[in-house]
């Protein structure tokens, strides 16, 4: 009790979401931690020019399906100012690392 708490090792299968971008950039340890983890998805995403698509800070606060233009409706929380915008694809970013 009150020692440093133990490192709870978890398999990382993530590396291998672009793996061939990073290669040769080993993790410190066979289990990465959430830092190591953020900065392998912000150097995948700088990789393969994700960036100019994503948008932090934001907030989707209603995402609409439209069968009659085959679109989704979105309205979109950006540090309290609402936003409207429309896709084709949508994917739901939340999570464990979010």
């Amino acid at each position: 009790m009150g020692g440093k708490p133990e490192l709870v090792q978890i398999v990382n299968h993530i590396r291998s979401w672009c793996a061939t971008a990073f290669a040769d950039v080993p993790f410190t340890f066979s289990y990465a931690e959430a830092p190591e983890i953020l900065e392998y998805f912000k150097g995948c995403a700088v990789k393969w020019g994700c960036m100019e698509y994503i948008k932090l800070n934001h907030r989707v606060v209603e995402a609409r399906w439209s069968e009659e233009d085959a679109q989704w409706h979105l309205t979109i929380d950006h540090e309290g100012i609402m936003l409207k915008d429309q896709c084709h694809l949508l994917l739901s970013a939340t999570g464990i690392l979010k």
